[in-house]
């Protein structure tokens, strides 16, 4: 058995404990976050850290880091056009956007030279990935900053969802992640496919016997 203390993390190499902080809360979905500046010119990054957080209203957030030394873009269009793009990173194109990591010049779009494509509504601005299988359009509605550690939470109302195409999605309305080559990242660099397992019934608080029937079913 292996035990860190506080103190045991605090002092492990940055890059160690980065990727350990991030893999041990599990695969997350990896994401194209696409915008564009007042100058023009679209962006794109990476971000595994995407969450539901209601249905109705639909708002989605992301946790993004404030600008440092290196340029910011996402961080700064998001607060200026306030629309952002979420679009799924699915097998084919994971080199391309792992590339996005890159800190490219901020005249540089990551588009062209990740070889990725844009793709646009013509009511709304931010760009989406044309490779995506499922790309959410979203409009920003608010920000808090985690004191902790300086990194802003922006929540987004979803305005739009274009999936490849209807075959993805499930009667009950949830997404098929492995039929959609969905990919997941854990820590910083490793991805991950997606395979289903099962889908199990809603647990009713009135429904005991179902309870019970599930918990005994994995002893």
């Amino acid at each position: 058995m292996m035990h860190f203390n506080e103190n045991d993390i605090d002092n492990f190499n940055r890059h160690y404990r980065s990727n350990l902080i991030s893999s041990i809360v599990g695969i997350k979905q990896a994401n194209l976050i696409g915008t564009i500046g007042r100058n023009k010119i679209s962006n794109l990054a990476i971000f595994s850290s995407a969450v539901h957080i209601g249905s109705n209203p639909a708002l989605l957030g992301i946790f993004c880091k404030p600008g440092s030394n290196s340029p910011k873009q996402t961080l700064e269009n998001i607060f200026e056009n306030k629309e952002f793009t979420i679009n799924q990173v699915r097998t084919d194109i994971i080199n391309k956007s792992h590339a996005t990591h890159h800190k490219f010049l901020k005249d540089n779009s990551e588009f062209d030279k990740c070889n990725l494509t844009e793709y646009y509504l013509s009511d709304f601005m931010a760009p989406f990935v044309e490779e995506a299988y499922v790309k959410i359009g979203l409009s920003y509605s608010s920000r808090y900053l985690i004191e902790e550690n300086n990194v802003f939470f922006i929540i987004g109302k979803v305005k739009h969802i274009i999936i490849k195409n209807s075959t993805y999605i499930s009667d009950n309305g949830e997404l098929e992640l492995a039929k959609l080559d969905s990919v997941g990242v854990s820590g910083n660099n490793s991805y991950y496919s997606l395979h289903y397992n099962k889908t199990l019934e809603y647990i009713n608080s009135s429904n005991k016997s179902l309870l019970e029937n599930i918990i005994n079913e994995n002893s």
